[in-house]
């Protein structure tokens, strides 16, 4: 599993630094929990629950019909906020709990740039991905 956001789409890379920068804006920190994945970890996923597909944007999307790119790059990104910056072990600093502000202000900053929030499913709150359509990129609030 990846976590490094070069290995998102081009036209979605940049989204998701200014989600980031966003929710830092309002003092929720996040940390990029992942972006691209393999089949074989997908697979895991959904074995563990943690998924509840296969066909998953963070994949290698082999072609962007928004941008043009090819090359296997994803189309998702995972992020979580961090409850406490003092905390030594990071993963331990993830704040989880879905009840928690932060979620919220993270979601809302995702959809004001018109990406696809998980939290909307009422599951995959940490799961943010490109939006479906070129109207949606082309209408994003700036």
């Amino acid at each position: 599993m990846s976590r490094s956001l070069d290995h998102l789409c081009p036209r979605f890379q940049p989204m998701a630094f200014e989600l980031l920068a966003r929710c830092a804006a309002r003092r929720v920190w996040c940390i990029v929990v992942d972006t691209l994945r393999t089949k074989e970890e997908q697979a895991e996923l959904l074995r563990t629950g943690a998924s509840r597909t296969l066909n998953s944007l963070h994949l290698p999307q082999t072609w962007c019909r928004v941008c043009g790119h090819a090359g296997g790059l994803s189309h998702a990104m995972d992020a979580a906020p961090i409850a406490d910056l003092n905390e030594t072990n990071v993963v331990k600093a993830i704040q989880w709990d879905q009840r928690h502000v932060a979620w919220k202000i993270y979601g809302e900053e995702a959809k004001k740039l018109h990406l696809v929030w998980g939290g909307d499913w009422h599951w995959d709150f940490s799961h943010v991905q490109m939006p479906s359509t070129a109207y949606e990129l082309t209408t994003r609030v700036a």
